[in-house]
C-alpha cells in the first residue's frame, strides 16, 4: 500500500468522525447571528401586533356589551368575547414576555438550546390555548356582526377584522418559531396550527 493510499484510510474515517461530531452537537447548523436577530425582530413586531389586534377585540366588544339600549342576546354575545379577550390579552402579552427573553438567550444559542426550545414551546402553548379560546367565540364574532343595528357596525366590524388577523398573526408567529428553532438546530413541541 502506497503512502497516499495509506493517508485516505486514515484521514477518511477521520473526516466522518469529525463530521458526526459536528451534527451531534449542531455546530455544523447555519445560524448566522444576522439570521437569528432577523427572525426575533419579526417575532417581536408579530407578537406586538397580537397584543395590539386582541386590544382592539377587548375595546369594540366593550362598546357593545356595555349599550343597554341594545339587544340582550347581541350584548350577551359581545360581553363573552370581551371576557374571552382578556384571556387572549394575557397570552399576547404572555408570547411578548418570551419574545422578550429570547432575544437575551439567542445572543449566545449553542449555549442556551434548551431554554431556547423550552420558551419556544411555551410560546406555542400559549398559541395553541389562544387559537383554542378564538375559536370558542367564533359563532359569537359572527352572529355580532350580522345582528348589531347600524349605529354599533363599526365595533363588530372592527371586532371582525381584528379577530380574523389575529388568526392571520398567530399563524406567522407559529411559521417564525419553527423557522427560528430549524435555525438554531433545536426542536420544538407539534402544534396544533
Amino acid at each position: 500500500m502506497t503512502k497516499e493510499k495509506s493517508a485516505i484510510f486514515v484521514a477518511a474515517p477521520a473526516i466522518l468522525m469529525l463530521s458526526a461530531l459536528v451534527l451531534s452537537t449542531g455546530i455544523g447548523i447555519a445560524e448566522s447571528p444576522e439570521e437569528i436577530q432577523g427572525f426575533l425582530l419579526e417575532l417581536e413586531a408579530q407578537s406586538l401586533d397580537l397584543v395590539n389586534v386582541t386590544k382592539a377585540v377587548h375595546d369594540n366588544t366593550e362598546e357593545i356589551a356595555d349599550d343597554e339600549g341594545l339587544d340582550e342576546d347581541i350584548r350577551a354575545k359581545a360581553e363573552a368575547i370581551h371576557v374571552a379577550s382578556h384571556d387572549l390579552w394575557h397570552l399576547a402579552e404572555d408570547v411578548c414576555q418570551h419574545v422578550e427573553k429570547l432575544k437575551g438567550l439567542c445572543s449566545n444559542p449553542q449555549t442556551n438550546k434548551a431554554e431556547i426550545s423550552e420558551s419556544l414551546d411555551e410560546i406555542l402553548e400559549h398559541l395553541d390555548e389562544y387559537t383554542s379560546i378564538q375559536e370558542g367565540q367564533d359563532d359569537s364574532v359572527h352572529g355580532i356582526l350580522f345582528a348589531v343595528p347600524e349605529s354599533h357596525k363599526k365595533y363588530a366590524d372592527a371586532t371582525h377584522d381584528a379577530f380574523h388577523e389575529a388568526e392571520g398573526i398567530v399563524g406567522d408567529l407559529v411559521e417564525g418559531i419553527k423557522d427560528l428553532a430549524a435555525t438554531i438546530g433545536v426542536e420544538v413541541k407539534a402544534t396544533e396550527q
